[in-house]
């Protein structure tokens, strides 16, 4: 027979006798063993608990905000700098919001003078009054020219910028409007002027006045009046918001400016600056709709990111769970609920927009039959059961059981296992009943260690949340 036909033969003999020997060892058959780690079931704490990702934020933010631009002169502060309330944080040049506030005093004060006039007119003894409202028409006419000539020269001053660039056009624009506001004031205060000047003349005369038409010039006057103190409030107003804005709102960071020196800020829709407290922090996570049930107010967080881990210890308290429902913007996925947790411990690194996931305890049972996960196995219909060791014989014993809440390492019993039952740990497909097993018996916990506990990478698929109820986990 051929030499390598030989060899063939006998490779084959000895690989089968190795596959033979193995099965009888793995089945326990002529009395063989299978050696495996043992632990024993214990009363013991389990912790439930679901996942939830969030996003860290201040819980005191103050935004600064102006309706009308304001040219920054300096900057004194940096973002990212520290800040205490009342700092400076700018200067700004408020020299036309001044301007307006003057230029509505002064109309304010012309319109009440007109308006004792108009009252005095009614009187028509001797022409004293008619003198007094010409003398107040002539001071009139002389502050608007005064008022015209300046926003003149700033019109033309902001043309020039304009041209190299310097201002916005619509600060441009607002400049030209202001100058033909005040040439329509000096035009009606020359028409004051010469209404006044009529007046006295018609009253020197002799010429009656009728009482009807000055009552209507009087509610004419008082309308008037009562427009110009309300822009005259508003113009203060923005006055004194500007001066405010200067200021520091609070202690805190600098988180976030606009302001840069020589240039326009504000504006409705865009913030000069924002304060935050860094010091109190809190997150704001989605919880998906399946989990929503088993958060409350008060439950314990944990948390780790990509910038910290869990092993450094920042845990929080759930302080309020949203009213209703949504789906986050720019996914297709589950709807969530949102959860605010307020971080109780913290650690220098954690700052506002920083990513994290949290880790929210939801239940906790003390006293109850706990085992390690490792030793559960499923079968084909999705029944879940462990090996539990005999003694004295010390073999193998299929036990279908039913379990409870589960750790993140352990879960609790809830049929079939009685507390000193000695489980076996990670069962294998060819186990079976009467195998006999060489036991190595270990201790286990229900709190996970450092390395159990670890976050898990990137790209890992996210697991299923392992709080799942009784019901669930029997299915």
């Amino acid at each position: 027979m051929n030499k390598k036909v030989l060899i063939g033969i006998g490779l084959a003999v000895v690989i089968g006798l190795f596959v033979y020997a193995g099965i009888s060892n793995g089945s326990g058959k002529n009395g063989k063993q299978v050696e495996a780690k043992v632990t024993e079931v214990k009363a013991d704490k389990v912790t439930s608990s679901i996942t939830a990702s969030g996003m860290i934020e201040e819980e005191n933010k103050i935004e600064a905000y102006l309706d009308t631009p304001v040219r920054v002169e300096n900057v004194l502060i940096e973002k990212n700098s520290p800040v205490k309330k009342g700092d400076p944080i700018a200067v700004f040049n408020l020299d036309a919001l001044q301007s307006e506030v003057d230029r509505l005093d002064n109309s304010r004060a012309t319109q009440e003078l007109t308006l004792k006039k108009l009252r005095l007119m009614q009187d028509p003894k001797g022409t004293a009054s008619m003198e007094a409202s010409r003398t107040v028409a002539q001071n009139s006419v002389k502050s608007a020219e005064t008022a015209m000539k300046n926003a003149e020269r700033d019109y033309l001053k902001n043309k020039e910028l304009y041209a190299a660039d310097s201002i916005s056009k619509s600060e441009l624009d607002r400049s030209e409007r202001a100058w033909k506001d005040s040439q329509s004031s000096y035009e009606n205060a020359k028409a004051n002027l010469n209404s006044a000047q009529a007046s006295l003349d018609e009253t020197r005369k002799g010429n009656s006045q009728s009482t009807s038409s000055t009552d209507i010039d009087i509610q004419i006057q008082e309308l008037n009046l009562a427009a110009t103190e309300k822009s005259l409030a508003d113009a203060v107003k923005k006055l004194e918001q500007a001066k405010a804005a200067m200021l520091a709102p609070m202690d805190g960071i600098l988180s976030e400016s606009s302001l840069k020196n020589g240039v326009y800020a504000g504006g409705a829709a865009q913030s000069l600056y924002a304060v935050s407290d860094v010091g109190s922090l809190r997150v704001r996570a989605n919880v998906k709709e399946y989990d929503i049930r088993k958060v409350a107010a008060g439950q314990k967080v944990e948390f780790y990111g990509d910038a910290f881990e869990r092993e450094e210890g920042v845990i929080g308290r759930i302080s309020s769970v949203g009213a209703s429902a949504f789906k986050p913007a720019g996914t297709t996925g589950d709807n969530v609920v949102e959860v605010l947790v307020d971080i109780t411990k913290t650690i220098p690194v954690l700052r506002p927009g920083l990513s994290t996931t949290c880790i929210m305890f939801t239940e906790e049972k003390t006293g109850v039959p706990v085992i390690p996960l490792e030793a559960i196995a499923e079968d084909k219909d999705g029944d879940k059961y462990v090996f539990v060791m005999e003694e004295p014989a010390k073999t193998m014993k299929q036990v279908f059981i039913k379990l409870g809440i589960f750790s993140e390492t352990a879960v609790e019993v809830t049929g079939g296992l009685k507390v000193g039952d000695k489980v076996i740990l990670d069962p294998q497909p060819t186990y079976r009943d009467g195998v006999k097993v060489k036991a190595e018996m270990v201790e286990t916990s229900s709190t996970p260690s450092a390395s159990d506990s670890a976050a898990p990478s990137s790209s890992e698929s996210e697991p299923e949340s392992p709080s799942a109820s009784a019901d669930e986990a029997a299915k």
